[in-house]
């Protein structure tokens, strides 16, 4: 079962339909996958994470996803971005996952913040979500199962003053061969 975990249901939305997902009690679902939508925010994101697995139960070979929109310094809004690391900002925390090898995607670290970063003080991608996730999914998966999959929507030229949510649902469906293919390598005997 590949679990989604996203911040907003325009981010929600490609992926629920690809995934011929139906609507379940706070969630979407189908045969083998589900989606939470969390809301803004890590505190959010954990509790929605929780609150999925709760619901869901443990599955052997479940795998965590949290997938959404980000900002970085100066890579082009639309790129696709596979977490390296994943820090917060706020409590130093950090989580490595053992990355698959997966050659075609980018890979940067992710910097979860409180607020949207509009100063972008290293070269993270910045999210707001991503520790929230990994914090609680680490309880009740093994460590590679819990990845992050971001696509940049701002940048310090771009700013956020243009994201609609139609352009996030866009950023996020222009890589859905990508996150298929995410999904399929994860899903493979082994990985």
């Amino acid at each position: 079962m590949i679990h989604f975990v996203v911040a907003l249901r325009a981010e929600a939305a490609p992926l629920i339909e690809r995934y011929g997902m139906e609507r379940m009690e706070h969630g979407f679902r189908s045969e083998h996958e589900c989606l939470v939508v969390t809301g803004v925010g890590k505190k959010a994101a954990a509790a929605a994470t929780a609150a999925l697995h709760e619901r869901i139960g443990a599955l052997p070979n479940g795998t965590w996803l949290n997938v959404g929109i980000a900002g970085h310094r100066d890579r082009s809004p639309g790129e696709l971005i596979l977490a390296s690391r994943v820090h917060d900002a706020v409590t130093g925390e950090v989580f490595d996952p053992p990355l698959p090898d997966v050659p075609s995607l980018e890979r940067a670290r992710v910097t979860t913040v409180d607020a949207p970063e509009t100063r972008f003080p290293t070269p993270d991608v910045y999210d707001m979500e991503a520790s929230g996730v990994f914090g609680v999914a680490r309880h009740f998966a093994v460590p590679r199962q819990v990845q992050c999959l971001k696509v940049v929507s701002d940048n310090r030229e771009t700013g956020t003053i243009e994201l609609t949510r139609a352009k996030v649902t866009e950023l996020i469906a222009r890589h859905l061969e990508s996150i298929d293919a995410f999904v399929a390598h994860l899903r493979e005997p082994g990985r």
